[in-house]
């Protein structure tokens, strides 16, 4: 994401060293500037855990096709062997679902202890004070919580036996 390279321009510090970047700092478009890109950078889109499609400069020509009502595969079968190649690779270094991918970053957490779940309150509820662990005394929660959950888990029409992991949502 962009947000790290662009604040840390704006407060004037330097990015660390000891880590690769994927993003830009967007400052020049806040005063009508260009991003400096390379034309054939690639995007990849997750959802979730899920690699969902991967975009090297503009071949489909979505400029002129943003809705992209063509498919064009079929007139370039290289290249779409070419990003499927690029997709299988993507998959080895930054993971797939239920699979560790050689350059993936751990998941970020403040409680290394706490299971990461999803921001679900009626995932939170099932869990013990235990399992919660600091999260339960570091982030208690207030009375307009508690009737949030209520609501949410009235709303289900049931509680669930136990808390949703992340990758189980995503699927």
């Amino acid at each position: 994401m962009d947000l790290f390279p662009t604040l840390s321009e704006l407060i004037g510090a330097a990015l660390p060293s000891d880590r690769i970047y994927d993003g830009v700092s967007l400052t020049p478009l806040f005063e009508g500037g260009e991003l400096t890109r390379p034309e054939l950078e690639r995007f990849y889109y997750y959802n979730c855990e899920n690699l969902q499609a991967v975009r090297v400069g503009d071949w489909k020509h979505l400029s002129t096709d943003p809705a992209e009502h063509n498919n064009v595969a079929a007139e370039h079968p290289e290249r779409v062997s070419e990003m499927m190649a690029l997709a299988e690779q993507t998959r080895e270094e930054l993971g797939e679902y239920m699979k560790r991918g050689s350059e993936q970053r751990a998941t970020g957490t403040l409680f290394l202890e706490v299971p990461i779940l999803s921001n679900h309150t009626t995932d939170w509820a099932n869990l013990s004070d235990a399992e919660k662990g600091r999260a339960k005394t570091e982030f208690p929660r207030g009375h307009a919580s508690r009737k949030k959950e209520e609501q949410a888990i009235s709303r289900r029409g049931r509680r669930e036996s136990r808390p949703r992991l992340v990758s189980e949502i995503c699927h």
